[in-house]
């Protein structure tokens, strides 16, 4: 999958985390994971999805796991991020 920077509304270029949420917006899948992004285009430490509930820590640069996932009867505040 490649991912494309392109310019919004001449505000500058979308981070990966931005280009990534745009793309997963698009796509209007019932269950599809959407990134969730800082408002300085990282990603958000604590990635959740919203359909199944489990959530984990990412890099904040990269949107990559840097735990294992806790599913929603777990407990959030155990997760480091």
């Amino acid at each position: 999958m490649a991912i494309f920077m392109c310019q919004v509304n001449g505000q500058g270029f979308l981070t990966k985390c931005q280009a990534e949420r745009q793309q997963a917006l698009n796509l209007h899948v019932i269950g599809n994971f959407i990134p969730q992004c800082q408002p300085d285009g990282s990603y958000s430490p604590r990635q959740c999805h919203g359909s199944t509930g489990y959530c984990v820590c990412v890099d904040t640069n990269t949107g990559v796991a840097i735990s294992e996932p806790v599913g929603p009867t777990g407990d959030l505040g155990k997760l480091p991020c």
